[in-house]
């Protein structure tokens, strides 16, 4: 874990990139974890299991991620999300939007 409280990892899969995202997304660690997502390639899956928190920045780094992917005619998943960070999602209607599978 990083200092800002965000670890990443990048795993390449045999369906694309796998997202390991630990620890909180806010508005101090939500630039990294766009970043990363940014250099990906399609199909992405975000593995959610290790967030512990995520405000309105985590959100729309993933609309900003799940608009790309729509423009690319690729695909976004997210995977492993918490009841909390899930309750955020169908908030904002973001659980609408983008694909969520469960662990």
């Amino acid at each position: 874990m990083d200092p800002e409280g965000l670890s990443l990892r990048v795993e390449r899969e045999d369906r694309g990139a796998v997202v390991w995202v630990s620890g909180e997304i806010d508005i101090a660690t939500a630039p990294k974890l766009d970043e990363c997502l940014r250099k990906q390639g399609w199909p992405l899956t975000v593995e959610f299991s290790g967030v512990t928190f995520m405000d309105s920045s985590g959100v729309s780094v993933l609309a900003t991620a799940a608009k790309r992917a729509a423009r690319q005619g690729g695909e976004l998943v997210l995977r492993g999300v918490r009841a909390r960070e899930r309750k955020v999602l169908e908030i904002t209607r973001m659980d609408t939007v983008l694909k969520i599978e469960d662990a």
